[in-house]
């Protein structure tokens, strides 16, 4: 899962998939790594709990926007995060 977290980052900072944009379903990134959906769950959690994504229940998983939560400048842990890659 590890490895699928970093791939997920490089696009993140890439642009690839931008502050709140939807990413693919699990499903798409199980087909597109040939991983299982447990390894993908594993590590859109990682990256939920990290304050990058933030999963919508029925809809799907979001790219985090930045912008303030609770005081904390979402949008600098997201480039802490992608500058420790």
């Amino acid at each position: 899962y590890s490895r699928l977290q970093g791939a997920m980052l490089e696009r993140i900072r890439k642009g690839e998939w931008q502050a709140g944009a939807m990413i693919p379903s699990e499903k798409r990134l199980c087909d597109a790594y040939g991983i299982s959906r447990t390894t993908v769950r594993r590590a859109i959690e990682r990256l939920v709990n990290q304050g990058l994504l933030h999963t919508v229940p029925g809809k799907g998983v979001f790219v985090m926007v930045e912008r303030e939560v609770d005081g904390l400048d979402m949008g600098s842990q997201l480039r802490k995060a992608l500058a420790h890659r």
